[in-house]
């Protein structure tokens, strides 16, 4: 399913791309005071919500013989979730033919971030760039229940053979490295992607109990991250 989203994606993209071919723009025009963009990138990976990017002029825009540039502050807001959940059918353990044990799991995860930097953005005909900084905070929660459930033939009454809870919470904040690249479709319409590198402080903590037995752990840590594509979004440009 994720394939086929990735697929539909760079479809109409490369559609886009090719009813753009026959529009002339001018440069000066592409280099709005605002921008609005909606990143694709949860909803390849089938979550639910949203992640939206909101960039305003600071500086400029200053016009040079071959490209134009600017300086615009940025904001991202994420906001989203996954479930996941499943009952297999029924199976038998020859160490016991006369009990039947089926898996139960459900799991939930949601991801709530923003960030807030400054970017530094250069057109030249259809085509956009930019580099900056931010810095950024997010929280990370992870909750799954796993459980297996005997049924004996004959009267018994089925039980809890197997159980698992366990949940996982993660706080960081620190700041990033970005670059990113824009190809505009129509004058106040792009559609770009963007890389990351960064570093975080990191606080975890997590809580499983495994057939009744709870165990507690907590960690805190400095971790670097590279994400090639963090950002695969569609923007609206707007304001002089």
């Amino acid at each position: 399913m994720r394939q086929h989203k990735i697929l539909l994606f760079f479809f109409l993209l490369h559609g886009a791309c090719i009813m753009a071919q026959n529009d002339s723009l001018p440069t000066k025009t592409l280099l709005r005071k605002m921008e609005f963009g909606i990143d694709a990138v949860p909803y390849i990976a089938g979550e639910v919500g949203a992640s939206f990017l909101f960039k305003v002029r600071f500086r400029g825009p200053y016009f040079g013989p071959k490209r134009h540039r600017q300086t615009v502050v940025r904001s991202h807001l994420k906001s989203t979730s996954y479930y996941d959940g499943y009952s297999s059918i029924p199976f038998f353990n020859p160490a016991t033919p006369d009990t039947s044990f089926q898996r139960h799991y459900y799991g939930r995860y949601q991801h709530l971030g923003l960030s807030l930097g400054i970017e530094q953005q250069f057109v030249r005909k259809r085509m956009g760039a930019y580099f900056g900084a931010e810095a950024f905070g997010f929280y990370k929660w992870t909750n799954g229940e796993y459980r297996t459930e005997a049924d004996p033939t004959g009267p018994a009454p089925s039980f809890i053979s197997e159980s698992y809870d366990g949940s996982y919470a993660e706080r960081a904040f620190g700041v990033a490295v970005l670059a990113g690249f824009r190809y505009f479709i129509l004058r106040q319409l792009s559609i770009g992607l963007e890389a990351h590198f960064s570093g975080a402080f990191n606080f975890a903590e997590s809580q499983s109990e495994r057939n009744g037995v709870i165990i507690y752990d907590n960690n805190q840590l400095i971790e670097f991250r590279i994400q090639p594509i963090r950002v695969l979004y569609l923007s609206y440009h707007f304001g002089r």
